[in-house]
């Protein structure tokens, strides 16, 4: 993938955001060994700032160690590789994805492995196996988890309690729910496809809880055909939602983001998407807001979650300097990690260091620990290009609901990106 990326000649400018020291001595009046450059995934300034703010706080506990923040805010991601590949050389850390994004990283040498760091700390014990899983690769371990959210169904509790409805755990319960927003005038489903990004986390559920996640991982690595009698479920259990109508008939004039001032409007009454939505409403009508997993299908299938994960990472270049180990460790402390995913609305990986008091983030977290597979999202585990490839195809499904016409595009996208197999 790096290969692919350098081809495109992609560089972007590098803006480097210096970070402010009570020390009289300036970044460039001292030793690069004693300069710590950490490149961040922030695409807005919030989320600059407070990771900022831990770096200052580090800098006042070790005074004769400068860090250096370097923003990394590009959206789309092979840009975001370009810009990341353009600086390679002055990154010693880096916050980045997990799992397959993280891998991408490890096979090209960019980062390198803490296994020792990870021992000595006996970290083992700290994150549970699933979370483990998505830093692990070739028996060994590149990352330490910082941030995660899970993706699930936000409602406004107020409206359920008025309509008598109940959050529903089995796929049953959950189209009597539908069938009953529906019959009081409430648009079930809510979806934004204006920009289709939101509409993928329908396809990750429904593959997961039907098939399981080997199954899903099969089409993860292109080892399933998507005309194949798994992925035709998938497409004809959405199908049967469309064709009752249950899916907000705007989808195309919204995006994803736009929708949660809806829920509490009562315009629409259920929304899949991860827990940032929460800061498209006023804190004041937070407290409105209830959540519920996606529902099981196959009592088999039901232990899995969509939970994107962020990652404090070694580059090949910071495993030089001598200051690494505690940069890590203070990242991996209670107190940084209460702090960042305080500020992001979302809740650490490591469960010692989870004390929000926000329902929603404690019962997320919950369900994230007892999971025994977390899922990255399907942005964040497919290949690139087959990930924008689909996004775009189940948009349009959507709109013509023929399913063996979006699962034939797919297999030839497939058959475009991977090795041909003979799986039916």
């Amino acid at each position: 993938m790096f290969k692919n990326v350098t081809q495109t000649k992609i560089f972007l400018p590098i803006i480097l955001f210096i970070s402010l020291s009570i020390s009289v001595f300036s970044v460039h009046a001292m030793s690069e060994q004693q300069v710590i450059n950490f490149a961040v995934l922030a695409n807005s300034k919030i989320k600059e700032n407070i990771y900022r703010d831990r770096v200052r706080d580090f800098e006042e506990i070790h005074p004769n160690i400068k860090v250096r923040l370097i923003r990394l805010k590009s959206r789309n991601y092979p840009d975001l590789l370009a810009e990341l590949m353009a600086m390679s050389d002055d990154i010693d850390v880096i916050n980045w994805f997990a799992s397959n994004r993280l891998n991408t990283l490890v096979k090209n040498g960019f980062v390198v492995d803490i296994n020792e760091y990870w021992q000595a700390n006996h970290l083992d014990f700290q994150f549970n196996q699933a979370s483990k899983e998505q830093v692990l690769f070739n028996n060994k371990v590149y990352g330490i988890p910082l941030t995660s959210y899970i993706w699930g169904f936000y409602y406004k509790k107020s409206l359920f309690k008025r309509l008598g409805m109940s959050t529903p755990k089995t796929w049953p319960e959950f189209i009597n729910l539908l069938d009953t927003l529906e019959q009081n005038q409430i648009a079930p489903i809510a979806l934004g496809t204006k920009y289709p990004w939101q509409i993928a986390g329908w396809f990750d559920y429904l593959m997961l809880r039907l098939h399981g996640a080997e199954k899903y991982q099969q089409l993860v690595d292109g080892d399933l055909a998507y005309n194949s009698k798994e992925v035709l479920l998938v497409f004809n259990y959405w199908k049967n939602l469309l064709n009752k109508k249950y899916i907000f008939a705007q989808h195309r004039f919204f995006d994803g983001d736009e929708l949660m001032p809806l829920i509490y409007r009562e315009v629409v009454g259920i929304n899949l998407i991860g827990s940032f939505s929460l800061s498209g409403l006023p804190v004041k009508n937070q407290a409105d807001i209830g959540f519920f997993p996606f529902p099981t299908i196959s009592d088999d299938n039901e232990n899995s979650v969509l939970a994107p994960m962020s990652v404090i990472a070694l580059t090949k270049n910071g495993a030089k300097k001598p200051h690494l180990t505690q940069f890590l460790q203070f990242f991996n402390t209670n107190e940084t990690q209460i702090f960042i995913n305080k500020g992001l609305s979302t809740f650490s990986p490591k469960k010692s260091a989870r004390i929000d008091g926000r329902p929603i983030i404690k019962q997320t977290a919950e369900i994230f620990e007892a999971a025994n597979y977390h899922s990255q999202y399907f942005d964040l585990e497919f290949e690139f290009e087959m990930a924008e490839f689909a996004k775009k195809a189940f948009s349009e499904f959507i709109n013509h609901q023929d399913v063996n016409k979006v699962t034939e595009l797919l297999e030839q996208k497939r058959k475009t990106l991977y090795p041909v197999t003979d799986t039916p």
